[in-house]
């Protein structure tokens, strides 16, 4: 009776580590894999963006490397406020609603998991947010950036939503 207590524990103890470090995401989600090169810093040399087990790392002149948290599935990189200057996109999901702030009517803290589009730049040497988007509020399976440096969120219905930096955050022109 007691080994089946603590079988019971166990097991339990098992599934929360799994779903505490994501485990549980949607299927539906495209993990994906991929290394980029690309000047983040303007200064003519490229540093090497890497997308791998659903972490972000950069080497180069500038670095940086996502919080163990943040489970990322998909990422860029585009000069999306026409500075001259390449910005790091990252589509992810983590635990909270909300980006780096929570907003005023908000009454507390989300433990589910949530999609979020962050964007980053290049200051002094390192990467520090640019951008930090809560909740998507959508299933968004991944994440381009065209020519243009319109972002594309395609979604779980199919649906490839197009959206454009302005000012301080991004607005949807697809349904212009």
């Amino acid at each position: 009776m007691a080994a089946c207590a603590l079988l019971g524990a166990l097991a339990a103890l098992a599934l929360f580590f799994a779903w505490d470090a994501g485990l549980f995401l949607p299927r539906w989600t495209e993990w994906s894999e991929s290394s980029i090169s690309a000047d983040l810093d303007s200064d003519g040399a490229k540093e090497l963006v890497e997308l791998s087990r659903r972490r972000v790392s950069v080497e180069g002149d500038v670095t940086f490397e996502t919080p163990t948290d943040w489970k990322v599935f998909s990422v860029a990189t585009a000069d999306l406020d026409g500075n001259g200057t390449n910005e790091l996109l990252m589509a992810l999901w983590k635990r909270g609603a909300d980006g780096t702030s929570r907003a005023i009517w908000e009454d507390g803290w989300h433990p589910h998991f949530a999609q979020h589009l962050y964007v980053y730049t290049a200051k002094d040497g390192e990467l520090v947010p640019f951008w930090m988007g809560g909740d998507l509020d959508a299933r968004i399976t991944s994440m381009s950036v065209d020519e243009d440096s319109h972002v594309h969120l395609m979604t779980l219905r199919g649906e490839d939503t197009v959206w454009e930096w302005s000012t301080w955050g991004f607005s949807r022109i697809d349904t212009e």
